[in-house]
């Protein structure tokens, strides 16, 4: 008989693992992760990199990314595995990675319209403060005005 036959209902199996979670300590259950990850099924591979790119994504969207003069902007925000991945996608004769394909403007921009969630939203560059047709014959403190 099964373990799981023992187990008549979800709140007892949720209890059941959570005694073992305690009882196995998180050694163990890295130790599980890290033989799932390094399975060979390319399904499991590409489900965790989705995963992680969906944290990058949230993370990049709570912040401000601006465009800075003479540095530019930041177009993507990969996972790394992914980079990484991708490097020894175009590897060389001596099969070494190649990770002059980051450095390619033609794959990023290609990269960045095939992956949508890579991709880093901008803020308007530009003087948040001046001149607007609504502040035109305003009063100012200069002309001795309040």
């Amino acid at each position: 008989m099964s373990a799981a036959a023992l187990l008549s209902t979800g709140e007892e199996f949720d209890d059941a693992m959570a005694d073992a979670t305690v009882a196995l300590g998180p050694a163990f259950w890295e130790e599980v992760l890290t033989e799932i990850y390094r399975a060979e099924d390319a399904g499991v591979k590409a489900r965790m990199a989705q995963i992680r790119q969906a944290r990058i994504k949230h993370a990049s969207d709570l912040m401000t990314h601006l465009v800075a003069d003479g540095i530019g902007a930041p177009v993507h925000k990969t996972d790394v595995e992914t980079y990484h991945a991708w490097a020894w996608h175009f590897r060389d004769e001596q099969d070494r990675p190649d990770y002059s394909c980051w450095n390619d403007d033609t794959f990023i921009r290609e990269w960045v319209r095939d992956n949508p969630e890579v991709r880093v939203k901008l803020d308007k560059p530009g003087n948040r403060v001046g001149w607007t047709p609504a502040m035109e014959g305003r009063v100012t403190l200069t002309d001795g005005g309040i």
